[in-house]
């Protein structure tokens, strides 16, 4: 039922015509021409694309603490999933990272029709010109529905917003849940046999190093946790990017493209909601 709901909603918002939608519009124009005039001004386009170049080119992985500039905060395993295309010269490397981006957020959003993916993908600049990983995160949510050992990708990132897991565990799909953990322990033993050194920083990085105080970071996670589990419960998957967006570690302007994936999840095919025992 939920399935279709959703399909209903898309079909609905692909008819409404472009008049309604004129607020949105406008308001996608500005903030892409906000967004890109302020930070070309400021020299800082793909400046968090920057930190993920920069792995590849004798960089220390953690020497910059977070909220500075090349602050690379990932795993190891996302520094050698990058390592190929991050030894590209700088500028064609933040070409193609945005260019990717936005064809992602672009077929994320395709489901609703151009009159709303086009302002919706004008809104999401912020991220595409910073040049983060929201756009993966998002495509993720949408992958894991179908593939579970997409959700190593949060999981071995920003770690958090991997409580998309949450799903599998609420609805007793255990086999889903393990092939998800399972394919992140397997990438992260390959990573740490090769570079077992960047393994120990990372985790010493990450529980010593100080932070700015993350926005009621734990009782947002417990949030995500729970809608995760609403979602599960009540088969609307369209709710794991609210809950990622929740569970999140910086709450931001771009960190709200996670939403992006809500287009694709609305018309994810899932099996009917298994009872409890």
């Amino acid at each position: 039922m939920a399935v279709a709901i959703g399909r209903v909603n898309s079909r609905d918002l692909r008819r409404l015509g472009l008049v309604p939608l004129l607020p949105l519009w406008a308001a996608g124009v500005y903030v892409a021409w906000y967004a890109v005039s302020w930070y070309s001004a400021r020299g800082m386009i793909g400046m968090d694309a920057h930190a993920y170049w920069l792995t590849a080119h004798d960089h220390q992985l953690y020497g910059a603490p977070p909220m500075t500039q090349n602050a690379f905060l990932y795993s190891p395993a996302f520094a050698l999933l990058i390592s190929p295309i991050a030894q590209l010269p700088w500028l064609i490397f933040a070409v193609l990272w945005i260019t990717a981006e936005v064809v992602a957020f672009a077929w994320l959003l395709a489901p609703w029709g151009w009159r709303w993916a086009v302002p919706l993908l004008l809104l999401c600049t912020v991220e595409t010109a910073l040049g983060n990983i929201y756009a993966w995160l998002a495509l993720a949510a949408v992958l894991g529905m179908s593939r579970p050992g997409v959700w190593c990708f949060p999981l071995l990132t920003k770690i958090t917003p991997g409580i998309g897991i949450v799903w599998f565990a609420a609805r007793g799909e255990r086999r889903h849940l393990g092939t998800a953990l399972g394919v992140t322990l397997i990438i992260a033993a390959i990573s740490f046999a090769i570079a077992p050194q960047s393994w120990i920083e990372w985790i010493h990085f990450i529980f010593t190093t100080p932070r700015s105080p993350a926005l009621l970071l734990p009782y947002r996670i417990a949030g995500g946790v729970l809608v995760a589990i609403v979602a599960a419960r009540t088969n609307r998957p369209w709710l794991l990017a609210l809950a990622m967006f929740l569970a999140s570690p910086v709450i931001a302007i771009n960190s709200l493209t996670i939403l992006a994936a809500v287009p694709r999840l609305l018309e994810a095919r899932t099996r009917p909601t298994p009872h409890l025992n």
